[in-house]
């Protein structure tokens, strides 16, 4: 699922929702209020949004090799730099960590 088009949708319902001219509503889950929702959705909405949950896999891929300046651990001076000087904390799973990382619209980190 497309990150940002989830976000575009949490945004309108929070509008919608604070537009509303109920308070409260009770449902077969409990009692639902207005201003919590709202404020839930505003919460999520602060959070960052990570590396992958921005644009496809092509995109994700040519952003890491920026990120990553080496790209492959193929060779001696590579494995020594993703030993050392990695900006992902010197991860074995440097790929999983720089995807969990905030995105920096733009290009990488």
């Amino acid at each position: 699922m497309d990150g940002n088009k989830l976000r575009d949708a949490l945004r309108k319902t929070r509008v919608f929702i604070s537009c509303s001219p109920l308070k409260k509503l009770e449902d077969d889950f409990g009692c639902i209020d207005r201003d919590e929702i709202c404020a839930e959705i505003g919460a999520i909405l602060a959070e960052p949004v990570k590396n992958c949950e921005v644009g496809t896999v092509k995109e994700q891929s040519a952003r890491f090799r920026e990120f990553c300046k080496k790209g492959s651990v193929d060779s001696i001076e590579a494995t020594a730099y993703c030993a050392y000087e990695c900006p992902c904390g010197n991860s074995y799973d440097c790929k999983l960590a720089w995807a969990q990382m905030p995105y920096n619209e733009g290009g990488a980190k």
